[in-house]
């Protein structure tokens, strides 16, 4: 049977983004930047931890139920990206539309062989009761194809 590691994605897209020189500048990440900052600015889960000032701007992401396809070897799912920002609008949106270019219409590969690819869906602003905070978001959908 067919099985998806969901921790390998999470893997993936958190490696993806931490390594990317555009998404590095617009955290404002350098090469003296350690590794729990990445992962304190960088969070795999719907609702952040330590939402304070001084961790923005913050990417925080997590996948909605999915679904097998017609095709049982192929599963679909939707991946929500918030970015968070100190009232910064620009930096927000610069941040989703580089998520968008490095998951849209690419194919990424997960360790144990199976790859998947992103569509892009839509983004937006979100509402968010933090004072002195901005919120947006994208939605990606992510097709995985399963090894047999």
């Amino acid at each position: 049977m067919a099985f998806l590691c969901i921790s390998d994605v999470y893997a993936c897209v958190h490696k993806t983004l931490r390594e990317d020189e555009v998404i590095r500048g617009l955290m404002g990440f350098d090469n003296s930047t350690t590794d729990l900052e990445m992962e304190l600015r960088i969070q795999k889960r719907k609702k952040p931890v330590n939402l304070v000032s001084e961790n923005l701007p913050l990417i925080t992401f997590y996948k909605a139920p999915g679904q097998r396809e017609t095709n049982h070897l192929v599963y679909v799912t939707e991946f929500y990206f918030n970015i968070y920002t100190g009232n910064n609008v620009e930096v927000a949106i610069d941040i989703a539309d580089r998520i968008n270019e490095l998951f849209d219409d690419k194919y990424l590969n997960l360790s144990k062989g199976s790859n998947f690819k992103g569509q892009f869906i839509t983004s937006a602003e979100d509402a968010t009761d933090l004072e002195n905070t901005y919120k947006y978001f994208t939605k990606l959908k992510f097709s995985f194809e399963l090894e047999g």
